[in-house]
């Protein structure tokens, strides 16, 4: 229920698949559990959810989607859905990220997985990982003053609250120029 979900602040949380980060796998890869896999040399999408040796950071997945893939998703395939998805290019250098919103009447219904598959593909994406969905889709950058929730994420059927996570995806860069 909404008053009682887990993990609450201080207790352990038990991650589904592989967690590496700073080189320290925190958590160990789980066969139903692709990963994300960073390195010195770029990324990749894993099947098997293990990473390659020298990897500096990884996350775990739930599906992959290559092109012209009908992905199933455990039935939440057909239906719009709150979706955080991962693409890289055939090189592996190069990563886009889709978040979308959704579960929210007259805001955002969400996406269906091939859709926002499909969004990627066409942007240069030669393969997708979704990593979760639901109240974990969640775009939060750090500003000068505080942290900042770029969107609506839905935990609960409660509009704005986020689900609490054991990972996330983080990204260090420099302010952009400005002319």
């Amino acid at each position: 229920t909404f008053w009682d979900f887990r993990p609450r602040a201080g207790e352990h949380a038990f991650p589904l698949g592989v967690v590496i980060s700073d080189g320290e796998t925190l958590a160990p890869p789980r066969a139903n559990y692709p990963s994300l896999c960073f390195g010195r040399g770029g990324a990749g999408i894993r099947a098997d959810g293990a990473c390659p040796e020298g990897t500096t950071h990884a996350i775990a997945g739930r599906v992959i989607i290559e092109p012209g893939d009908e992905p199933d998703n455990d039935g939440f395939a057909g239906k719009p859905y709150p979706l955080t998805l991962a693409g890289l290019d055939i090189t592996g250098r190069t990563l886009l990220l889709l978040i979308v919103d959704g579960k929210q009447p007259f805001y955002s219904d969400g996406l269906k997985l091939d859709d926002g598959a499909a969004v990627l593909f066409r942007r240069g994406a030669a393969k997708v990982l979704q990593l979760d969905g639901g109240g974990s889709t969640t775009l939060v950058i750090e500003g000068a003053r505080a942290a900042t929730t770029l969107n609506s994420p839905i935990h609960t059927r409660i509009p704005g609250r986020q689900r609490p996570i054991a990972t996330h995806l983080g990204f260090y860069a420099l302010p952009a120029a400005q002319d």
